[in-house]
């Protein structure tokens, strides 16, 4: 199984969080051939850390910090390619939120399977395991 790491699954396995479920963790170790990110991943978590207010909930990495980590732990990424911006096209309506609907666009075009704790996005389907 070839994994692309949704967006939390991602900062929780490189922040070693108690948040990250047991599942996650036995699929991404045990049953994966290979590890992705999206570079839209990136994106998304430097665009919180500029809106970031202080709380402790807050993003705790910088987008520069969390690429580094990506590279540091071996987990390749996928850069943002015009045919999935224009996959974005095929998606229905499940979800609004603009990052998961480019990762899911991204698995589609790759092949790949997106790992989420995010429920809404079970509604896309085979390329989504949510858990």
């Amino acid at each position: 199984m070839r994994l692309l790491l949704d967006t939390h699954i991602l900062l929780w396995r490189l922040a070693d969080s108690d948040k990250l479920p047991v599942a996650a963790l036995t699929l991404m170790d045990e049953h994966a051939e290979q590890l992705f990110a999206s570079t839209g991943s990136i994106w998304e978590v430097a665009i919180k850390w500029a809106r970031r207010k202080g709380a402790a909930d807050d993003m705790p990495l910088s987008g520069r910090e969390f690429s580094a980590a990506l590279d540091e732990v071996g987990i390749d990424v996928l850069p943002i390619t015009p045919a999935h911006a224009a996959a974005l096209d095929d998606l229905e309506m499940h979800h609004r939120d603009p990052f998961d609907r480019l990762l899911i666009a991204t698995a589609r075009c790759e092949g790949l399977t997106l790992l989420t704790s995010d429920t809404a996005l079970e509604a896309y389907g085979p390329e989504v395991r949510v858990v």
